[in-house]
This record gives structure tokens, sequence and C-alpha cells, in this order.
């Protein structure tokens, strides 16, 4: 080992530095973590290189192997060379260039490098955010998951309002012990509110007490679904995920009335919600997808609403929607249903589909989507196809749906029961039935109005 004794470095290698921030790992026995090469340093004449990661910057001494130079520093993306940070015989630590004697991309960082950093909130914080919901990561010679993370974290600092958010996502339904306190997702929210007031921490406990709520009002004193939601408006206008979350609480559902709600002096509806999560997302944008999406489902059949501007029917909002994922046979399949038979079929880079083409293309993505039979059973009353050298006509489209989905939605078995003579039946599922049998599943299922019911969620 050996330390450069040489001028400062040329220009050519900081310049190299600043313009490709290198991502390398930082090399030794421990759980992979990457960090970035910021600059080489002369102090004297002595270089030193400065790391920035998730344990911030480190600036250390560097050393090199035998037949080493500075210039290699520029092959760490080809792997050839490696750094290591190392402890001297006298204690001091340097971070140690070398060549790379194997080839593989990924090297787990240095045990002491976890020592150094585990008593900080930020490197717990950075490991939760790294795994996933079933992933564990090895740090110190222990097993931890994504909340363990965090409740470390916790351990060092309560006080740091993301720790709490991102724990409050690890519990949507559950509930823990902290410090001799019970703790669930609505708990961490509001701790995370009470440290830092964000628009993303407010909708979160909207979408919490939503879904732990179930729609009930909520009781003297406690805070209203609808009240979170626009608190993170009054803090960010253009965080879409809450116009879709306040969207969604404001739509009308199994036959309540929802009284709309006032913001910035204006009435807003769930499809003024929808409208304005696809104008803060970007109406081209990835992001919008949900929004249109949602704004397409709560339009009814003749209805429009304005998007910045412009004015979009239901069959339009699915169209943009689709759009932006050309991969999702959801899309493919709601699009192409309610194209309007006037204009027969759409245009997606550059190729023309018809409504019934659209089926069949979700089908491509998704064979096992029942709405996709349902609809392509209603499309073929009148006509029929074949797939994949099978033929199907309405009645087969309806039994294949009900293959996938059984005894949940009551419209389907309406339509197949439409299909049928008053002596004709049909095997569903390995049984034989006729048409008042398929009328009676239905009227199960909805004894209200199975017959000009709408169930599914077009």
């Amino acid at each position: 080992m050996k330390f450069f004794e040489s001028p400062a470095p040329g220009t050519q290698i900081n310049a190299y530095l600043r313009t490709n921030n290198v991502l390398i790992p930082l090399c030794g026995a421990g759980n992979g973590i990457f960090v970035h090469i910021k600059e080489i340093s002369f102090r004297g004449r002595r270089p030193h290189l400065t790391l920035d990661g998730s344990f911030g910057e480190m600036t250390r001494p560097l050393c090199v192997s035998k037949g080493m130079d500075i210039n290699q520093i520029q092959q760490l993306q080809d792997s050839s060379a490696k750094i290591s940070l190392k402890k001297m015989s006298l204690g001091e630590s340097v971070f140690f260039l070398t060549p790379r004697i194997d080839k593989g991309i990924l090297y787990q960082v240095n045990k002491m490098l976890d020592a150094i950093c585990s008593h900080r909130v930020e490197y717990w914080l950075n490991q939760g955010l790294q795994l996933k919901p079933n992933e564990v990561a090895k740090i110190n010679g222990q097993l931890y998951t994504e909340q363990q993370c965090y409740l470390k974290a916790l351990s060092i600092s309560k006080n740091v309002a993301l720790v709490w958010n991102r724990l409050g996502a690890t519990l949507p339904r559950g509930e823990l012990k902290i410090d001799g306190e019970t703790v669930n997702a609505i708990y961490c929210y509001k701790r995370a509110i009470q440290l830092d007031e964000k628009a993303v921490y407010w909708c979160n406990l909207g979408l919490t007490l939503a879904r732990t709520r179930h729609g009930n009002l909520p009781k003297d004193g406690q805070l209203s679904v609808q009240q979170c939601y626009v608190n993170a408006i009054k803090l960010d206008p253009n965080y879409r995920d809450t116009w879709i979350g306040l969207g969604r609480i404001l739509e009308p559902s199994a036959g309540k009335s929802v009284v709309p709600v006032l913001i910035d002096n204006e009435w807003m509806e769930a499809t003024d919600c929808y409208a304005k999560a696809v104008e803060v997302s970007g109406p081209e944008h990835q992001r919008s997808k949900s929004a249109w999406r949602s704004l397409a489902i709560a339009l009814d059949k003749d209805e429009t609403a304005i998007v910045a501007n412009d004015i979009y029917s239901k069959y339009e909002c699915f169209l943009q929607a689709l759009r932006v994922d050309q991969n999702n046979a959801d899309l493919w399949a709601k699009t192409g249903f309610h194209t309007p038979e006037e204009i027969g079929s759409i245009m997606v880079n550059g190729a023309t589909y018809s409504k019934v083409e659209c089926q069949l293309k979700a089908l491509t993505i998704d064979p096992y989507d029942f709405i996709t039979w349902n609809y392509l059973g209603k499309l073929l009353e009148k006509d029929s196809i074949d797939i994949d050298g099978e033929h199907y006509n309405a009645q087969k489209c309806f039994v294949q749906a009900l293959t996938l989905v059984d005894n949940r939605f009551s419209e389907i078995w309406t339509n197949l029961g439409n299909t049928l003579g008053p002596d004709e039946s049909v095997k569903v599922n390995g049984e034989n039935l006729n048409q008042s049998q398929c009328y009676a599943r239905s009227l199960k299922l909805n004894p209200h109005n199975p017959f000009n019911s709408i169930p599914l969620r077009y």
C-alpha cells in the first residue's frame, strides 16, 4: 500500500467526477450500500476522496495498491477497480483503491461502515426505504424487516416525521406497542403531522380513516376524512393523491347522496376532484392514468367533464387513460366498451381498434379478467367470433366470465339468462342451469332490481 505523492490531480479528473457523479459499491462484508464519488482533493501532498451516501458525506485519505494511480478512479464504472474503507494500524481510517479481482457488480458494504452509521436515524430510514414489504436485510449480523428498520430509527429519535409516516404505511390494519403505548397507522400519521405538517401526511391519514370507517360518519370530536383532504389541499393544491382521495369519498354509493365540499369558494363534486387530479398530474403524464380512469368511471354515460378548459366525455376519459398506459387490460376493455356506436373504433399509436378488437386486446394482456369477458359477451349479442381457433358467442363469453368470478355479480347471471330461451339450459361450472335458474342466481345476489342493476364498476 502507498499514498499518492503527486501534485494536485489535473482538472480532467474532477471534471469527470462532476459530470458523471460515479456510483460505486463500497466494498467489504455487510449488506450492499452504493455511494457516489463526489471529488478528489489534496491536503498538502496527500489526496483525499469524498464519498456521498446514506450516511452523508465522508472524506478520508485515499490509498492505492501497488501499480495503480489516480487515473484509475475513472475505471470504477466498468468494474475494474473497487473502493474499500480500511482502518490503518495507527487507528486512521482510509479509502483504499484496489483492482477488482472478481467482476461481480454488487459488493457488500463494510461492517465498519454499518457500525459508524447505525446510530443515525437517517441510516435506518434509508435501510427501510430500500426494503419491500416481504424482504429482510442483514445489518450488523441481525435480520431486519422494513418495519423493524423504522422502529430502530424511532429508538434513536421519535422526532422525525418521515419515520412515523413510513411506519404508518407498514400498519394498514395492524398495531404494535411502542414504549407501552398502542400504535396504529392513524397514530403514526397524526404524529407525523404534529412534527411536520405536510400534505402527504394529511392525505395518508385521510386514506386510512376512509378505509377504517367504511363510509361511517365520524363521532363527535373525531376528525373527518373530508377535513383531512381539505387540510392537505390547503398545504399543497398540486398533490394528485389528495384530489383522488377526496373524489372517492364524494362519489354517491348505495343510493346515498353526498354533499359537495367547498374549496376556495368553489363547490367540488367527485368529478371536479378527479378533473383537478388530472390537471395537477399533467394530462399526458404517467401519473394521470388513475385520475383519468376515476373520472371516467364517475361520469354517467352522457355526462361530460371539463379538464384544463377542454371537454371530455366518459369514453374520451377512458381513451386518455389508455394512451397513458397501453399495457392495461382493464383500460382496453372499458375504452372499447364505452366507445360510442357512431364512432365505432379508437386509434392508439396509429392503429385502429374496433369495440370488439379492444376486448380481444385486453384478453391478450389478461385472459382471466371476467369483466372483459362480460363486455365481450354484451358486444356479441348478435354476432360471434373465433378466439385461438375456438368459436365464441355471447352465451359462451358470459359462461367464461362466471367460470372466473362465479357468485359475485348479479349482472353477469342476468346477461346469461337473457341468452337462453324458456326451454334451454347451459352448463356453468359443471352444473346445468336453465333461464329461470340464472335469473334466480341474479335475484339472490341483488334482490332489489337484478335485471337493471349495474353492480359492476363501469
